[in-house]
């Protein structure tokens, strides 16, 4: 017969294997510095080793003329973020704004700078990265290549330089059926645009895979343009709202590794054991 303390073990040591394993194993989400696939941060996390921040409301701790702000988002920002970004603009701060267009229209029109982007997307069928979706690029300020996957068209930029454009071969696809139709407009388009915020300047991305692990070794040049030798903070809000992913992010921000984790995790199987086995 099975003795209790044996069956108590177990059940503590499978409940604690099972939250390991769920935490070591569980995918990261896209854009996420903890991301090694195709739409991860981890490359950018390498390479520029950058501070992490949780929310705008970090910012207030950053010094702004060391450091610029990689902030990528999918929906709407509220005022209390906004009025953050505003600051750390305000301060000297470089601020690079990417995700998709409600996100950027949403931040555009609360720091009142005159760029719109559209929901129509961006293809070239003749210079490209492997297909129509990812169109190559070229920045004259950076004098470097650009490689974005489906960037947004951008109806109006009053007030921002543009800095990086497609090629003279790209179209704007208005009608949405991914392919060039009579009367859509052809030529080049934005890709990336800054404007002066404040004391700062905010750079305008029109497609978030720039500075994903599958496309950042093209957009290096680019890249390290625009950061000017300044360290990187990137934002991982979106991927927080994920309570996994939120202490997944913690440990790394602190520096901690998943095996750490997964070792204190055990210690903590071994306590619990001893704790219920004396009750």
């Amino acid at each position: 017969m099975v003795s209790r303390e044996v069956v108590l073990l177990g059940l503590v040591l499978g409940v604690l294997l099972g939250v390991a394993i769920i935490y070591t194993y569980t995918p990261a989400t896209d854009f996420s510095v903890l991301n090694t696939g195709p739409s991860g941060l981890s490359r950018i996390a390498s390479m520029y080793r950058p501070l992490i921040a949780l929310g705008t409301s970090y910012l207030a701790g950053v010094e702004p003329g060391n450091y610029a702000y990689l902030i990528i988002r999918s929906g709407g920002v509220g005022a209390g973020e906004v009025k953050a970004v505003a600051e750390f603009l305000a301060r000297g701060g470089v601020v690079v704004a990417s995700g998709t267009p409600e996100f950027l229209n949403s931040l555009m029109k609360q720091l009142s700078v005159g760029v719109e982007v559209g929901e129509a997307v961006v293809y070239d069928s003749i210079r490209n990265y492997g297909s129509r979706f990812y169109p190559v690029g070229y920045s004259p300020t950076c004098n470097s290549t650009v490689v974005a996957y489906l960037p947004r068209y951008v109806a109006s930029y009053g007030g921002a330089e543009v800095v990086a454009y497609s090629s003279e071969f790209s179209y704007a696809d208005l009608d949405g059926d991914g392919y060039m139709d009579l009367g859509e407009p052809e030529g080049r388009f934005p890709l990336a645009l800054v404007a002066e915020v404040g004391g700062g300047r905010l750079f305008v991305v029109t497609s978030p895979h720039v500075f994903v692990n599958s496309l950042l070794e093209p957009n290096l040049g680019f890249v390290n343009c625009i950061l000017s030798g300044r360290g990187l903070v990137v934002d991982q809000y979106e991927v927080a709202r994920d309570p996994l992913q939120y202490v997944r992010l913690a440990v790394h921000a602190g520096g901690a590794s998943e095996y750490y984790v997964v070792a204190l995790v055990a210690v903590a199987g071994l306590v619990a054991y001893g704790a219920l086995r004396e009750w």
